[in-house]
């Protein structure tokens, strides 16, 4: 199915689902879609056990005056209008709404759920290629007065597959479906096509398969500046257990902040339910200060974590002590805990608004922490270990910011 006629199998309503015999033969029809590692998954991705990882790398990296930073939101969330999955869950209105860490009360998730996509556009609304937009949300990103915008990129993720024989649900997406987005930017009058330029990750282990990519932004948000960006038709396979969600990394100098190494590493590492061992995501070319305290801002994009069910991620230094990562809002024993955050009040996009801004996003995190004092000096590479629990988790992007001076 090529791109310009996805659109037209969504007005027919064929978006809903596509019958998993099909992949095997979009991926024959078009192989200039495929990266050699994309194709392989696709032909097998349902098979009990297909995993196809990225190894992480550096994405960009600068020593400037400035920071780097996140905002984004999810595009999946729960049906009111279906019955729970679990009848100890929450009502789904009630779970959207729980605050985190959600203690003393039982935790929705998105396991819990029949699932939908959000579309804060409504019926009525088109993309530039005159097709129905199905799922949108937004956020709010601020750049600083005098700043410059020197990175950005926009990461996305959700399930292309739910099966669960049990249930009888068997949906699937194709590559071709889940590799692209629609992005609106401040100001502008309509969406832009944005396409994937990395290789995808893919995970069919779980009955909730997922799939995560990426693509630059820069030139968008270096023109767009400060306002309300927004994400539509990121495709999601609905079913229970479903999810989906988005995120800008935004790096920007900025004269009036301290001297920073900032570095923004991505790909792809699946940890699955209860697999036994330790996912160790490796993060090289870090720089800290030969002396002093080392000021530290680490954020994490992930996907799948579920909140009251316990998980970790524990930093692992070259240098000094290792140390989990967590906070009030994600506990050091349930970090991957459906929510959007950052730690730091300094940073322009704290506590930055979005529609809708459910407080859990029932499956996806967005979290920037602020971690001042526990990187030792001379630190260049961090392990990020995730050991194994009962939860599953996907990794889809880690960024640091560094001060090389105190402010």
């Amino acid at each position: 199915m090529p791109r310009s006629s996805r659109g037209l199998s969504k007005v027919s309503r064929v978006r809903r689902l596509v019958a998993v015999a099909a992949v095997g033969a979009l991926t024959a029809v078009l192989p200039s879609l495929f990266s050699p590692a994309d194709a392989a998954v696709a032909n097998h991705r349902v098979k009990a056990g297909t995993e196809h990882n990225v190894a992480f790398s550096t994405r960009w990296s600068a020593d400037i005056h400035g920071t780097v930073t996140s905002v984004g939101n999810s595009v999946v969330t729960c049906d009111p209008r279906k019955p729970k999955r679990n009848k100890d869950a929450p009502d789904c209105l009630v779970a959207r709404n729980q605050v985190p860490p959600t203690t003393g009360q039982r935790a929705g998730r998105n396991n819990d759920y029949w699932m939908r996509y959000i579309n804060i556009d409504g019926p009525g609304h088109r993309d530039r290629q005159g097709t129905a937009i199905y799922s949108s949300s937004s956020a709010d990103f601020k750049l600083p007065p005098g700043a410059q915008v020197k990175f950005a990129r926009l990461y996305w993720g959700g399930t292309y597959g739910i099966v669960i024989p049990g249930l009888h649900i068997n949906v699937q997406k194709s590559i071709n479906q889940v590799g692209w987005v629609d992005f609106k930017t401040p100001g502008s009058h309509g969406y832009v096509r944005i396409n994937r330029d990395t290789a995808m990750g893919f995970d069919g282990t779980n009955p909730d398969h997922s799939y995560a990519t990426s693509a630059d932004i820069t030139n968008l948000v270096r023109a767009g500046g400060s306002g309300t960006y927004e994400v539509a038709d990121l495709d999601a396979a609905l079913a229970v257990d479903s999810w989906g969600g988005w995120s800008m990394v935004v790096g920007y100098q900025d004269c009036n902040k301290p001297l920073r190494h900032l570095e923004v590493w991505d790909g792809y590492e699946h940890q699955a339910i209860n697999s036994g061992k330790t996912v160790g995501v490796s993060l090289h070319g870090l720089q800290t200060p030969a002396s002093g305290p080392v000021g530290l801002r680490l954020g994490e994009i992930t996907y799948d974590g579920d909140r009251g069910w316990p998980d970790h991620a524990n930093v692992v230094p070259n240098v000094g002590t290792p140390f989990p990562l967590g906070d009030n809002l994600s506990p050091v024993n349930d970090v991957q805990n459906s929510v959007l955050a950052n730690d730091d009040p300094n940073d322009s996009n704290y506590m930055w608004h979005r529609t809708p801004a459910y407080p859990n996003t029932l499956g996806y995190d967005n979290h920037r922490f602020l971690l001042d004092g526990r990187l030792a000096n001379g630190t260049t590479d961090l392990t990020v270990d995730y050991p194994s629990t009962g939860e599953g988790i996907n990794i889809g992007a880690i960024y640091a910011a560094v001060d090389l001076q105190q402010p």
